[in-house]
């Protein structure tokens, strides 16, 4: 028996047939992988990159990117920038910081004749006109004024500098014949409402009549008093006057170095006025004239650093 015809022996048609279906049957899969891959491309062009180009920021017109960057400076100018109080002011006094922030809108000296102006050129006693603002109201039984403002002393000197620096209101609460003790014994009445910033410059009255020691146990009462109405408190010691021994208990410098060792413990601002006055600047043994009180004002403005 013969066996199979070899396939070239086979029938021609037959063998034709079954050469395509092997070819139809390779080539399936392999349509299938490209048919997959065409639409992927259709919907990538059609559909993603479309959205994609949508989304893009526009581009910026011609200095746009100039303009970006300056404004990007700017803001971190605007971010790191310091008022410019604080580094013009570095070092300076706090009275002076709070003057240049504009922190001050009220200023009150408390003080003796010296601070009201008695003796200066131009002084008008305010209990006398009663003209002037209520220095002292001790609930209506005693009740002082304040003395005018056309008196060239320092208070009036201290008075145009503040308010050409923003200050409102300014308080001379300068009392003729007044000591810290007074101060200390009814301080509600002589400091009235208070102020963002209050001067104290009391002791020439009282080193006629008590010890550096008493007159410390005073001012440790009456300058925490002033503390607490106020944002900064400038305590100014007496100035050294014509006086001498009996006239006063003790010399000048000793109630200055008292005030200063206080204040170094609280943290007031002291002012050293001892030196300030010259002999040639009084007209009497303890009021200086309109030179001697500007005198005063000038070591006031140079320690608290007041351009």
């Amino acid at each position: 028996m013969r066996g199979p015809l070899p396939l070239w022996g086979r029938d021609e048609p037959m063998a034709k047939h079954l050469s395509q279906k092997r070819r139809e049957t390779s080539y399936g899969p392999l349509a299938l992988v490209i048919g997959t891959i065409a639409v992927a491309l259709v919907v990538l062009l059609v559909v993603v990159l479309p959205r994609l180009d949508d989304s893009a920021p526009a581009p910026a017109p011609a200095g746009a990117d100039t303009d970006t960057k300056e404004q990007t400076m700017a803001s971190e100018s605007k971010t790191d920038a310091k008022p410019a109080s604080t580094d013009a002011y570095q070092g300076s006094s706090e009275v002076a910081r709070l003057l240049a922030s504009g922190e001050v809108r009220s200023i009150r000296l408390v003080g003796d004749s010296i601070t009201a102006g008695f003796g200066t050129d131009g002084y008008e006693d305010g209990d006398l006109t009663r003209r002037g603002t209520i220095i002292y109201d001790d609930d209506g039984e005693l009740i002082h004024y304040e003395s005018g403002h056309a008196a060239r002393c320092w208070a009036n000197e201290l008075r145009a500098y503040a308010q050409a620096h923003g200050v409102d209101r300014v308080i001379n609460a300068g009392i003729n014949g007044w000591f810290m003790k007074d101060l200390a014994h009814n301080s509600a009445a002589w400091l009235g409402e208070g102020a963002d910033v209050i001067f104290v410059a009391l002791g020439t009255n009282d080193a006629g009549y008590y010890s550096a020691a008493e007159y410390g146990e005073d001012a440790a009462v009456a300058l925490a008093a002033a503390a607490g109405a106020c944002k900064e408190l400038v305590v100014v010691s007496p100035i050294t006057d014509l006086r001498a021994e009996p006239e006063i208990v003790e010399p000048i410098s000793d109630y200055r170095d008292v005030l200063q060792e206080l204040c170094a413990q609280r943290g007031y601002t002291f002012v050293d006025a001892t030196q300030a006055v010259s002999i040639d600047q009084f007209g009497d043994q303890l009021h200086p004239t309109s030179e001697g009180s500007l005198a005063i004002w000038d070591c006031i403005r140079t320690a608290l650093d007041l351009s």
